[in-house]
């Protein structure tokens, strides 16, 4: 499985945020499955293998990607994917002071990720969601 290193604000493995749907799907060189997740919303694609979303503003570029836990997601050198959320949220937590946290994981305007789990923090996160700046203003 291929590793995919955050580089904050800017983007995710292959992809760069402001890539258009087109750019991304070469870029990421995977077979992929448009969808909807709501009415009226941007369409995002699913790449299966890989496993992620690409999820794109109304001008369609890319503004933010989730990968499932099967991904290796890395940021400098904690894979995000391997530890338990609240250990992960304790090392972003160092590196911006101003992390959002909850009973279901964390969001990291600063660094440009997130971790969720609804199964508790003490578990590896279900989601790891790389963002551009502004994508949760």
């Amino acid at each position: 499985m291929d590793s995919f290193a955050i580089s904050s604000h800017v983007g995710v493995g292959p992809v760069r945020f402001g890539m258009t749907r087109q750019e991304v799907r070469r870029a990421f060189g995977a077979p992929y499955e448009p969808f909807s997740r709501t009415s009226g919303a941007e369409p995002a694609d699913h790449f299966p293998t890989i496993p992620a979303f690409a999820y794109y503003s109304n001008e369609g570029r890319l503004e933010a990607v989730e990968f499932a836990p099967d991904a290796r997601v890395t940021l400098g050198e904690l894979d995000l994917a391997e530890k338990a959320v609240s250990a992960a949220m304790e090392l972003l937590a160092e590196a911006d002071p101003q992390l959002e946290r909850d009973a279901s994981g964390c969001i990291s305007k600063g660094c440009g990720v997130g971790l969720w789990t609804e199964a508790g923090i003490e578990f590896q996160p279900q989601s790891i969601i790389v963002f551009a700046r502004g994508y949760y203003d």
